[in-house]
C-alpha cells in the first residue's frame, strides 16, 4: 500500500541524505506530480523547530527564479509526525532525477567537462545572486543540491533548509558522526587523512552512498563544503560569503574530481589543460576570512563573466531580481476563505468602465500599417502628450531577436516581424512625469529628471492606463492605439535601432560608457534621463540607468513563441524587464540581455518606458461578436473561458465574483496547490474555497485569469479589490 504524507502519495524514493529523504510523489486529489522531502525525525525534537521550520518555509516559497527548485508548500503530517516540503520534481535528461553529485559518480575520472562546469557554475551563481539579494543564504551548497533538468540546466535545491532544521542540530549530528568515524577503520575518512593533502585525495567522498547511513553520517558530505565560520573554526557570522566558500569547494571538485583542503594544488596543476583563470577565482572563494572572498552571488557572477572573456565570445551573465526587495519578502497568508473571494473582481482602474469599454471595443487598426501617417499627432519626437513626454516613431520591420553567443534563455535566435508602427518614449518616465499623473513618487533616488523606480509592474500598467484615459478624453489618440508597456519584441527591436540597426552590442553603440549608465560609471545611483548618446532612432537610456518593465511574462528562452508581433507566453510567475541598470555591469546592458522579476516587487533598479502602440492580444473578430462576448454594463456576466460567474455592482460600475474562488478553479492555474486540512477535515474539495494562498498568489491568479479571458473582456481586466470596494460589496452596494 502506497505511503501517504499529507495529501501526497509517495511513489518512489529518489534520494536520501543528512537533510532527509526525497520522494517522487503526486497529489492525491489532482494527481499532479511533484517531489516531497521528508525531514529527519530527529531534527524535530528541538522545541523551537516547528516555528523555525514554518518561518523559513514561508521564505523558501518566496524564491521564484528559473535556477532555483521552487518550493510550493511546507507541512506536517499528523499520523506520521513528519514535517515535509513539496517542491517541483526536476527530471534530468534521462527522465529521472539527476544531480551534479550523480554525474560525478557516473564519470570514470570523477570529474566533469570544463565547458559543462562553466555553464552550471554560472547558473548556480545566478541563483545565489538572486537569493542573496532577497536576504537568503543557502548554507548547504554542494553537488547533491544542484539538480540538472531535461535541458541540461542547473537548478539549486534546498535553499534555507539548513537554517530550517537548525544550526545546532546540524553541528551536533556532524560532530557525532565525525567522532564515530574516528573509531572505525572502515571509515569514509581515511586514517591517514591528516598526513595527506586532500588536493591529492581521490573523491570517494563523504557524500557518496555506501550502504545505510544515519543522517549524521550523510552530513559529513555537508561538512566538506562548510565554510570556517560554519564549522565553528572562525568567529564570524553566516553571510552570503558562506555560500561562496561552499561554491568554491564544489567548483574545485567538479573540475578535478578532488576536494580541496589545506595547501591544496591549483586546479590547473591537478588537471593539465584547465585554464589558470580558474585558479584565481577558486582561490578567492576559498579564502579563510569571509571578507577576502567574493562578497555575494552578484560579485561571483561578475567574476565568472570575466573568466575566459577573450575566448568565449559575448556569453554574458544575467541579473535576476537585482535589488533588495523588502516588499517581495513579505508574504501575507490568507487563511480565511472569504478574503480570497474577491480575487475574481472584474473592473478597470479608472472606474469609468462603461465609457472606456466602448472606446476599446470599437477600436479600428490604422489604415496604413506599413508607415505611421504623416498627420498623426505623434509623427515627430518633439510632439508630446498631456505630460509633455516626447516620443519617437518606430516603423514596422523584421529583425533577428536573441543571441547565439549569449545565455541559454536568449535563444533560439529567430526572425521576428513587427507588423504595425508604434511610438516609444524617447526617455524613461521621469519622477516629475510620474508624480504629475499618479500624485506620488516611490523612488529611492529623488530628482525630477531622474527615472522613476521602485514601481511594481501593476504600477507601470496603471500609469499607462491613466495616461490613455486622459489622452483619449483630449482626442489625441490614433484609432486603435493605447499607451502601454512595450512587448519584449518591441523593446528589443527599438533598442537595436529598428530598421536603422547597425548591429551594435548596446543600444546606440559598442562603447558602453558613451551610451549607458552602469556599475562602473554611475556612482552607484540613477542619473538624469537623456544624458547619454541616443541610438539610431533617437532613444536614450535603452541600455543602463534602470531596467524597464515589459508586457510579457517570462519564459526560459524563445522556444514555441510566435514570430509575428509576439506578446510572450499566456501566463507565468514573473514579468520581463529589459535594458540593464545603474549598478550592474555592462553585460546586462546588452540589447539581447534578458531579465525578469516578480511583478509585485518594488525594485530600485526597475522603471518604466511607455509606448503608444496597437491594443494587444486582439483577435480578428467583428465588433458584434465582441459585444456578445464582453461584459455589458448593468448585466451579470459569465466568463466563456472559465465559467466563473460575476455580479454587476451599480454603485461602483464593476463586476465582482459571485462566489469565492474554489480549489477547482484555482488548480486550473496551479494544479499542485494544497489547501491542507483543518482539525482533520480536508479543505481540498474541488468546490471548497481555496485557502493557503498569499497576496502575491492572488495577484498572479488575477493576472492569469486576464490572460485567459483577454479576448472576451473588451479591454477590462481582473484584479484584487480595494478595501473600500470590498466593504461596498459586503454591504450590498446601493442596496
Amino acid at each position: 500500500m502506497a505511503q501517504v504524507i499529507g495529501d501526497y502519495e509517495l511513489i518512489e524514493r529518489i534520494g536520501a541524505g543528512g537533510m532527509g529523504e526525497v520522494w517522487r510523489a503526486q497529489n492525491i486529489h489532482t494527481h499532479v506530480g511533484c517531489a516531497v522531502k521528508l525531514l529527519p525525525s530527529e531534527a524535530t525534537a528541538d522545541r523551537t523547530f516547528v516555528a523555525r521550520f514554518f518561518d523559513e518555509g514561508r521564505l523558501m516559497q518566496t524564491l521564484d527564479h528559473p535556477r532555483i527548485v521552487r518550493v510550493h508548500h511546507v507541512g506536517h503530517d499528523t499520523p506520521s509526525g513528519r514535517h515535509f516540503l513539496v517542491m517541483d520534481f526536476v527530471a534530468g535528461p534521462s527522465g529521472k532525477a539527476c544531480s551534479l553529485h550523480d554525474l560525478l559518480e557516473q564519470s570514470p575520472d570523477r570529474r566533469l567537462p570544463e565547458a559543462d562546469v562553466r555553464r552550471w557554475a554560472t547558473q548556480v551563481a545566478e541563483a545565489l545572486s538572486y537569493a542573496h539579494e532577497q536576504g537568503v543564504v543557502h548554507r548547504d551548497i554542494k553537488p547533491a543540491n544542484v539538480l540538472v533538468d531535461r535541458d541540461n540546466n542547473a537548478r539549486v535545491a534546498d535553499f534555507g533548509l539548513a537554517k530550517a532544521v537548525g544550526e545546532e542540530w546540524l553541528q551536533s549530528q556532524i560532530h557525532a558522526s565525525v567522532a564515530r568515524s574516528m573509531g572505525n577503520t572502515k571509515t569514509i575518512m581515511p586514517k591517514n587523512r591528516v598526513e595527506r593533502s586532500m588536493g591529492d585525495e581521490k573523491t570517494g567522498g563523504s557524500d557518496r552512498p555506501s550502504g545505510p547511513r544515519s543522517s549524521g553520517d550523510a552530513l559529513l558530505g555537508t561538512y566538506d563544503y562548510m565554510a570556517p565560520e560554519q564549522r565553528g573554526d572562525l568567529d564570524a557570522p553566516i553571510s552570503p560569503a558562506t555560500d561562496i566558500y561552499a561554491f568554491g569547494v564544489m567548483l574545485y571538485r567538479l573540475l578535478t574530481g578532488r576536494r580541496p583542503t589545506g595547501m591544496t594544488k591549483p586546479v590547473s596543476q591537478v588537471v593539465p589543460g584547465l585554464s589558470k583563470e580558474w585558479d584565481t577565482l577558486i582561490s578567492r572563494c576559498l579564502e579563510h576570512d569571509p571578507k577576502e572572498r567574493y562578497a555575494n552571488g552578484a560579485a561571483l557572477l561578475e567574476a565568472l563573466d570575466g573568466l575566459g572573456r577573450g575566448t568565449r565570445g559575448s556569453s554574458k551573465v544575467r541579473e535576476f531580481g537585482s535589488s533588495k526587495v523588502k516588499d517581495s519578502k513579505t508574504w501575507l497568508w490568507l487563511v480565511g476563505a472569504a478574503v480570497i473571494a474577491v480575487v475574481s473582481i472584474l473592473s478597470i482602474w479608472s472606474m469609468q468602465s462603461s465609457r472606456a469599454k466602448r472606446d476599446v471595443m470599437h477600436l479600428e487598426p490604422p489604415a496604413n500599417t506599413s508607415e505611421p501617417k504623416e498627420d498623426q499627432a505623434f509623427r515627430n519626437a518633439t510632439v508630446g502628450n498631456v505630460l509633455g513626454m516626447a516620443f519617437v516613431d518606430v516603423s514596422p520591420g523584421s529583425f533577428e531577436m536573441g543571441s547565439n553567443s549569449g545565455k541559454v534563455f536568449e535563444k533560439p535566435v529567430r526572425t521576428v516581424r513587427i507588423t504595425k508602427p508604434f511610438w516609444m518614449g524617447k526617455c524613461e518616465v521621469t519622477q516629475r512625469e510620474y508624480r504629475q499623473l499618479m500624485g506620488a513618487n516611490p523612488s529611492r533616488f529623488v530628482g525630477d529628471d531622474l527615472p522613476v523606480e521602485k514601481v511594481t509592474w501593476d504600477d507601470a500598467v496603471k500609469f499607462c492606463e491613466d495616461l490613455t484615459r486622459l489622452e483619449r478624453a483630449a482626442g489625441r489618440l490614433p484609432a486603435g492605439y493605447v499607451y502601454r508597456l512595450p512587448t519584449e519584441a518591441e523593446w528589443e527591436y527599438a533598442a537595436g535601432g529598428g530598421q536603422r540597426s547597425q548591429g551594435f552590442t548596446y543600444s546606440g553603440g559598442n562603447e558602453i560608457n558613451a551610451v549607458a549608465w552602469h556599475g562602473e560609471n554611475s556612482d552607484m545611483k540613477t542619473q538624469p534621463v537623456g544624458g547619454k548618446q541616443a541610438n539610431a532612432l533617437g532613444l536614450h537610456d535603452m541600455s543602463g540607468n534602470v531596467y524597464e518593465w515589459c508586457h510579457d511574462w517570462w519564459q526560459d528562452g524563445y522556444g514555441g513563441l510566435s514570430t509575428t508581433d509576439p506578446t510572450g507566453p499566456l501566463n507565468g510567475s514573473s514579468r520581463i524587464c529589459r535594458g540593464g541598470t545603474y549598478f550592474w555591469h555592462a553585460s546586462h546592458c546588452r540589447i539581447a540581455s534578458r531579465n525578469c522579476c516578480v511583478s509585485s516587487g518594488t525594485y530600485e533598479s526597475i522603471g518604466i518606458r511607455v509606448v503608444l502602440g496597437p491594443v494587444l492580444n486582439e483577435k480578428k473578430i467583428v465588433p458584434e461578436e465582441v459585444k456578445m462576448l464582453a461584459p455589458v454594463d448593468g448585466q451579470d456576466w459569465t466568463s466563456p473561458e472559465t465559467g466563473m460567474k460575476f455580479v454587476w455592482v451599480p454603485a461602483l460600475k464593476l463586476w465582482v465574483g459571485k462566489y469565492e474562488v474554489t480549489n477547482g478553479e484555482y488548480r486550473k492555474k496551479d494544479p499542485a496547490h494544497d489547501s491542507k486540512a483543518y482539525e482533520g477535515n480536508s479543505l481540498n474539495g474541488e468546490r471548497q474555497p481555496v485557502v493557503q494562498v498569499n497576496f502575491d498568489d492572488a495577484k498572479t491568479y488575477a493576472a492569469w485569469l486576464t490572460e485567459r479571458d483577454m479576448n472576451k473582456l473588451g479591454g477590462l481586466r481582473y484584479r484584487l479589490p480595494s478595501e473600500a470596494e470590498w466593504l461596498s460589496f459586503a454591504q450590498c452596494g446601493d442596496n
